[in-house]
């Protein structure tokens, strides 16, 4: 019976050390300085109220711009070229350019720049009012 106390105590440190030495905490309310860098993708300058998925330094629970203007960037096979891409009404577009002081976004199908013949694109988009900056 003397080794139970022992026991608990060691089982008890370990769980202590595991927890005490595990991720940070994340933080609890926004924190304005992991969003306050722009980010850049394939020479695009993407700032609020857009923001690039995997900018942040760390996990958060808070996005850095509008949740329906999350931007990917993707890179080529060889790893050289990135590509910004958006999701919007369920297609993928590439952007060309973001201009800030008209609030305009320049954007490509990204079907229509796949290779091949001419494609015939076969969706509309329609913008709703989560869509008021564009």
């Amino acid at each position: 019976m003397a080794r139970l106390p022992s026991l608990l105590l060691f089982f008890i440190l370990g769980v202590h050390a595991s927890v005490s030495h595990g991720s940070p905490p994340l933080p609890s309310t926004y924190d304005p300085s992991i969003c306050s860098k722009s980010s850049e993708c394939g020479g695009v300058n993407i700032s609020y109220p857009f923001y690039l998925s995997n900018a942040t330094d760390y996990y958060t629970r808070f996005s850095c711009g509008y949740t329906d203007l999350k931007i990917s960037c993707s890179r080529d096979r060889d790893g050289r070229n990135e590509t910004p891409t958006i999701l919007l009404g369920g297609d993928n577009y590439t952007i060309l350019d973001i201009i800030y002081d008209s609030h305009t976004i320049v954007l490509v199908d990204t079907d229509a720049l796949r290779g091949g013949s001419c494609p015939r694109v076969g969706h509309n988009v329609t913008f709703g009012q989560a869509y008021e900056w564009l």
